[in-house]
């Protein structure tokens, strides 16, 4: 069974009237990894795959970190705020 994340790329892909085929080379990815996204053979992307979709899917990188578990965390500093994704393990994957 597909995830949410597998349906989402899978609707914002065809809502665009992209192929497969189309959207990978677009983004710079094979199109195989395309295909396993969005039938959830891929369950953890890597950030770079998420990143090099996002603006052929109209979505913004950090949704589709938020869509594929990434958990994000907001840390105040003096001035500013800073949005840090990590993964399940604690990991930083992206700032």
């Amino acid at each position: 069974m597909a995830s949410d994340l597998a349906k989402f790329i899978e609707s914002l892909r065809m809502a665009r009237n992209l192929s497969q085929r189309q959207l990978a080379e677009r983004a710079g990815i094979s199109h195989t990894e395309v295909w396993r996204l969005e039938t959830g053979q891929r369950k953890n992307p890597s950030p770079p795959v998420l990143k090099a979709l996002a603006p052929h899917l109209g979505v913004s990188y950090e949704e589709l970190l938020k869509k594929a578990g990434y958990i994000e965390e907001v840390v105040e500093h003096a001035g500013y705020k800073e949005t840090v994704f990590k993964d399940n393990e604690g990991n930083i994957v992206d700032i």
